[in-house]
């Protein structure tokens, strides 16, 4: 397993939070800001009640390396009935 490590300058505002990488460590080593993973990212829940995100991921040297948004909700609790799941019904 590689390890890397990240340190994040959290930020709330009334929309949400801002997660900002401020450093990096590849290794336990430091990594200069040309290698280092930047990325502003937003979280916060939209007005049907969703949780939102939205990660860009870049290397200054490299250019973008992933970006990833969406929403995600809580599942409908059903009541249980004493039965199985129904993943595990046949």
């Amino acid at each position: 397993m590689v390890r890397s490590r990240a340190s994040l300058a959290v930020a709330a505002d009334p929309d949400g939070l801002t997660l900002e990488v401020t450093a990096a460590r590849f290794l336990g080593l430091p990594l200069p800001r040309m290698l280092a993973p930047m990325s502003r990212a937003r979280e916060g829940v939209d007005p049907e009640g969703r949780f939102t995100f939205d990660v860009p991921i870049r290397v200054r040297l490299l250019g973008r390396l992933s970006h990833y948004r969406g929403w995600l909700v809580e599942p409908q609790r059903r009541p249980r009935t004493g039965g199985p799941p129904r993943s595990l019904q046949r």
